[in-house]
């Protein structure tokens, strides 16, 4: 019985030395192996990202402001369906725009009741006015944008067209006015008006659209640069022909 008490009590030392810290007969308590430290690897820089080269603008070669009638007149039928603010965005955006060289300044003027409304500043066409968005294609959706109102503001608005022309001082230097209508509010100016610009070395044109016998006050003023333009689409494009050809000289 002494014997089995002795054995019981060894076997318990031995399970409690299992449990504990594995030291060796010394005391000592065995080194612990620390791990490799990992390798260490520089942060990689972002490479830079090439930028866009940005295109030079080619010389300016003139000034071309378009007058464009938006007067409610506009709303009336030209060809089939079709009002002639209809045909006449049709013409201006897939016809005569496109065509107008980068390198010239672009502006564009509307009638706004009595007074003009300048719609796009005086700027080349092909100069980046925002991400993706030339000055050219701000202006044709100026175009697209625009609604019939209001009256017909010939010399006020070939007067402002003046003001940025003579501001813009480059040359040559072209109006081109499209209207179905005469002046509504100071006819007794029209000629006078165009009168002034021509003497100020400013090429004007004017297209009158379906204007009929309204138009004699323009023809007056300007000669072989009053186009009429009676019928819709082709009718329109043929009148801007020669504008087109005067331009690209």
């Amino acid at each position: 019985m002494q014997r089995l008490t002795i054995l019981m009590l060894a076997g318990a030392l031995c399970v409690v030395c299992s449990c504990g810290d594995n030291q060796p007969a010394s005391g000592q308590p065995t080194p612990t192996a620390q791990p490799s430290p990992a390798p260490q690897h520089p942060t990689p820089t972002p490479a830079a990202q090439p930028r866009a080269p940005v295109r030079p603008l080619p010389p300016v070669n003139g000034a071309l402001l378009l007058i464009l009638d938006t007067s409610c007149s506009m709303e009336e039928l030209a060809e089939g369906n079709r009002s002639r603010l209809a045909v006449m965005k049709d013409v201006m955006l897939n016809d005569f725009v496109p065509l107008i060289d980068d390198a010239m300044l672009l502006g564009l003027i509307t009638f706004n009741d009595e007074n003009a409304r300048s719609m796009q500043k005086l700027m080349q066409g092909g100069e980046l006015r925002k991400p993706g968005w030339t000055h050219k294609e701000m202006l044709m959706d100026s175009v697209e944008q625009t609604r019939p109102a209001g009256g017909t503001p010939i010399v006020a608005s070939l007067r402002m067209g003046h003001d940025q022309l003579q501001t813009a001082g480059v040359t040559p230097r072209t109006v081109v006015l499209l209207t179905d209508g005469e002046e509504s509010y100071a006819p007794d100016e029209v000629f006078s008006t165009i009168t002034y610009l021509r003497s100020q070395d400013i090429t004007v044109f004017a297209i009158g659209f379906n204007i009929g016998e309204a138009g004699q006050p323009l023809a007056d003023a300007l000669g072989d640069h009053y186009l009429p333009a009676d019928g819709g689409r082709d009718a329109l494009m043929q009148a801007l022909r020669p504008v087109l050809a005067a331009i690209e000289r």
